[in-house]
């Protein structure tokens, strides 16, 4: 779309921008700069700053204008094809799929409907609308502040929203199932606060394997490679040194855990000996301690009745 007001970059006018993907396409001239007088870029906003990247320049006019195009295109195509991987019904959630907000209410730790008309166009859609709420002086009753902090359940980025950008509380009739797996595993990393980093990936430890589910059978049936998350032994993906079992739970400490949650996409894995695999088994419920030194002391024989 054309722009309102004038809008610089540098010493670039932007005199074109589109939004889509998250990210702003900006077309910009600059008269008094011959061989670069056109250019076209990425802008993001966080929030409080601005950021460009990936900025193409020309003498052409046409040519910019083509590259506009292609960008604006090539994020179309991207959020179509994640829209169609989805499996899942996107339809944009209302306030019929809410327990209504008001200030009287507190929504910490609520799973909560963002309005539909608070995101860009692309995003108007029910996985963008879900969110599991943090914090903020927002989310008390009777708040005097507005800032509410949540996680998207479906992308599990974290988002500044303001109180009343939200619709209300999901009713639990309406809360989808891959929303209602990840605000369980995601709710609990919030409460338990035993966060740690490894492979560039942020994970809580979650519970034990139950019994059944040790059998050698039962977990090849339910967990697989994921070489999305990237973090294994061997050429594949990356070097023998990348990932040792013994290595990722110095880092957890938490000896007793065999399920970890990974906070950036809402999944749980299954360290083994070459690679964390993705469990695709049944999520369970969490244990509260994991660490030697919280287990349970064992008595000594002669205190034994």
């Amino acid at each position: 779309m054309m722009t309102s007001e004038k809008r610089t970059v540098g010493d670039y006018e932007i005199t074109a921008s589109f939004p889509i993907g998250g990210r702003e396409i900006l077309l910009g001239i600059n008269s008094g700069n011959p061989g670069e007088k056109y250019a076209c870029l990425y802008a993001v906003c966080d929030g409080l700053f601005e950021r460009y990247s990936d900025m193409a320049v020309s003498d052409s006019y046409l040519e910019i204008v083509e590259e506009f195009g292609k960008r604006i295109q090539a994020e179309a195509n991207k959020t179509l094809e994640q829209i169609q991987s989805f499996g899942f019904d996107c339809t944009p959630l209302t306030a019929d799929s809410c327990i209504p907000d008001g200030a009287g209410k507190s929504i910490e730790g609520k799973a909560v409907v963002r309005r539909v008309d608070s995101l860009y166009p692309e995003f108007q859609r029910a996985d963008r609308q879900i969110y599991l709420v943090t914090g903020g002086f927002g989310t008390a009753a009777n708040a005097r502040g507005s800032a509410v902090f949540g996680i998207n359940l479906s992308t599990c980025a974290e988002k500044r929203l303001e109180r009343r950008e939200i619709l209300g509380e999901i009713k639990p009739e309406c809360l989808p199932e891959w929303a209602a797996s990840k605000a369980k595993l995601l709710s609990h990393c919030v409460e338990n606060k035993r966060v740690f980093l490894y492979g560039n990936h942020r994970f809580c430890p979650y519970r034990g394997l139950q019994a059944f589910e040790m059998a050698m059978a039962y977990i090849t049936r339910n967990s697989r490679s994921d070489p999305a998350l990237g973090i294994a032994a061997g050429d594949y993906p990356y070097t023998k040194e990348a990932y040792t079992p013994d290595d990722f739970y110095k880092a957890a400490n938490a000896e007793k855990c065999d399920l970890f949650v990974c906070l950036d996409n809402g999944r749980l894995y299954l360290p083994a000996e070459n690679e964390l695999f993705l469990w695709t088994g049944d999520v369970g419920k969490p244990d509260r301690e994991y660490t030697k030194e919280a287990q349970p002391k064992q008595k000594e024989k002669g205190q034994e009745r």
